[in-house]
């Protein structure tokens, strides 16, 4: 019993070892780059892993979770090509929109007349949030920044930017 306990502790051990592999970059035929295990032919090697590791590593990232979140704002959209004109004057009157906004709108109101802000600050519905919408076509030189408390406009502050 005590031997057959020992042999499987032995193969276990023999499998769990970790193998080390060694990666060269060879130049091939026809100036084709090829990686293999082994060590490359005479004049063929254009790198060695083991000798001259890369100087970029790759960190694992830190989960969401465990940070608190900055705040976010959406990117730009790049203009599409063929992305057709009314799509766009259809953004230019939204954007021409914030300037009625006021006091007393739903959230859902402002989401639906605006569209999602382009900066976001806060989180908790109760202590008040901000949302920022920057300068557009439909608005130009003007920053629109609503501030949200229990799901509606508490305030409004349009500045210009230039």
């Amino acid at each position: 019993m005590r031997a057959l306990t020992s042999a499987i502790l032995f193969l276990l051990t023999c499998v769990a070892l970790p193998t080390a592999a060694s990666v060269f970059k060879c130049a091939a035929e026809k100036g084709e780059v090829v990686y293999q295990d082994v060590p490359c032919g005479p004049g063929r090697e254009l790198r060695n892993f083991d000798t001259d590791p890369p100087a970029l590593t790759v960190i694992p990232a830190t989960p969401a979770a465990a940070a608190p979140a900055p705040a976010r704002s959406r990117p730009e959209r790049a203009e599409k090509p063929g992305r057709d004109s009314a799509r766009q004057d259809a953004d230019d009157r939204r954007a021409s929109e914030r300037k009625f906004v006021r006091s007393g709108m739903s959230e859902a109101e402002v989401l639906q007349r605006l569209g999602r802000p382009d900066v976001t600050t806060g989180g908790s519905q109760k202590a008040g949030r901000r949302w920022a919408y920057l300068p557009r076509p439909g608005d130009p030189d003007t920053m629109t920044t609503l501030t949200l408390q229990g799901g509606s406009v508490t305030d409004v502050d349009r500045k210009l930017v230039r």
